[in-house]
């Protein structure tokens, strides 16, 4: 199968830098939009048979891009393109087996949801970050407790995006009671 990045909602700069990198590294560009959130992610890409399915759906407020069939090799000199350009899409990801059988939107709120819980990952980190500094002035058994549930709650899993924020909100609350003393 050839190689194409499907994209959604990218602003036009974007898809300018998409073009000159498509003749760069041969691949096609497949558009969609609205009228595209009923179909299957394969039919898009023109993987599997079927009719796109025009739908009244209401669209999902990110930028995104898919990329399909890219070697190892290709997907890395294309993000260092990307990254040389300082292009940044946050909503991205690779085509895989599973998620080539949802309909377009699933895949963009689903997408959009792992994007929003990695980025309260990442403030929460560094919020631990920033405890333990605080623990080493302050001997305070609250803060040390909180420290250690949240770093065996941050071990790999699957993150509920209500319990990170949950987490970095308590968090928040002791390190500010402790810093206003």
């Amino acid at each position: 199968m050839a190689k194409s990045i499907l994209i959604y909602n990218m602003p036009e700069e974007i898809k300018e830098f998409l073009e000159r990198e498509s003749n760069k590294h041969d691949f096609s560009i497949i558009e969609c939009d609205n009228s595209d959130l009923c179909t299957t992610v394969g039919v898009l890409l023109g993987e599997e048979s079927g009719e796109k399915l025009d739908c009244q759906e209401e669209g999902v407020d990110i930028n995104f891009l898919m990329i399909n069939k890219f070697n190892n090799q290709i997907l890395h000199r294309f993000l260092k393109d990307m990254q040389k350009e300082n292009i940044y899409i946050p909503n991205k990801c690779v085509s895989t087996e599973h998620n080539v059988n949802w309909p377009l939107k699933k895949l963009l709120l689903e997408n959009k949801e792992e994007h929003e819980v990695m980025s309260i990952y990442k403030e929460l980190a560094s919020l631990r970050t920033e405890a333990i500094k605080l623990y080493k002035n302050n001997d305070d058994e609250e803060l040390y407790n909180t420290i250690s549930e949240v770093t065996e709650y941050m071990q790999p899993k699957e993150f509920e995006k209500e319990e990170l924020i949950r987490r970095y909100n308590h968090l928040k609350t002791v390190i500010e009671r402790i810093s206003s003393n």
